[in-house]
């Protein structure tokens, strides 16, 4: 939560991309871009948030970050055509064909070591992310849970992934309960999910490439601020201050390491 939303500022604010993934570096970066920043792009990010809150608070059932979405890009193009001030918004752009593309992946015995720990990494955080989301997800639907059925299906999940380029699969919170919300009750929810999309990325890719980069990073900050369990860090402190100093050690390196470091380590000092 805590990298999605710091990663997300130099959008929200309309400065370029950080050249190097580092807590320190992001800070230099920002702070040598202030004099960059675009009002009209941090408008736009603000007017996001403020929609996708209030649309959430008062449209439950709706698809309330999908209508910021719709409501931020018709705005940026409103800035754009009538109240520029010269400086172009970031926009998604053009999209890349969205079928995907079967190709056996390419191994290379010297890449090895350095896909090890983020292969180790990533397992350990998709393994215990999905498995978290189906407890939560079971415990208000009453389903049963079979984790050993849960990792199966993922790992071939992965798999069959692999051989078309796509990014590690695991449960994701921002769509298991919206899906359980909305009535969904069998992995078949995902499937026709993944077909919509799909269609609407094919059908409507020059509307979808309006997008204002700094509504993307708006949004991302609303999901951030949603997956903070601050809850847990009170329990932690209260049932265990082994256990606390454990995450609070893991949060702080994964805000200034790399993130597969910070997992290892986090794993390592919760077995000692």
């Amino acid at each position: 939560a805590a990298l999605i939303a710091l990663y997300a500022l130099p959008d929200l604010l309309g400065l370029p991309p950080p050249t190097a993934h580092r807590l320190g570096n992001l800070a230099e970066h920002l702070w040598a871009q202030l004099g960059r920043v675009s009002p009209a792009a941090f408008f736009v990010g603000i007017f996001t948030i403020v929609a996708a809150l209030l649309l959430k608070s008062e449209l439950r059932r709706a698809p309330h970050m999908l209508l910021a979405l719709a409501l931020s890009t018709l705005l940026a193009f409103v800035i754009e055509r009538w109240l520029s001030d010269g400086r172009h918004l970031a926009v998604v752009g053009a999209l890349p064909p969205p079928w995907p593309r079967f190709a056996l992946p390419t191994f290379d015995l010297r890449l090895l070591p350095d896909l090890i720990g983020i292969a180790f990494a990533l397992t350990i955080v998709a393994l215990g992310q999905s498995i978290s989301i189906a407890k939560a997800v079971a415990s208000r639907s009453g389903q049963h849970l079979d984790a050993n059925r849960e990792f199966r299906g993922q790992g071939l999940s992965n798999i069959v992934g692999g051989l078309f380029s796509s990014y590690v699969s695991c449960g994701s919170l921002n769509r298991s309960f919206p899906n359980l919300d909305a009535g969904a009750r069998t992995p078949l929810a995902a499937v026709f999910a993944s077909l919509w999309l799909l269609l609407l990325a094919a059908v409507s890719a020059p509307l979808l490439a309006l997008i204002p980069m700094a509504a993307i990073a708006a949004l991302l900050l609303v999901i951030s601020w949603s997956l903070f369990d601050v809850a847990s860090w009170r329990q932690l402190w209260r049932f265990s201050r082994q256990d606390f100093a454990v995450a609070a050690a893991t949060f702080l390196a994964t805000v200034s390491i790399r993130l597969e470091v910070a997992i290892l380590l986090g794993t390592i000092l919760s077995l000692v």
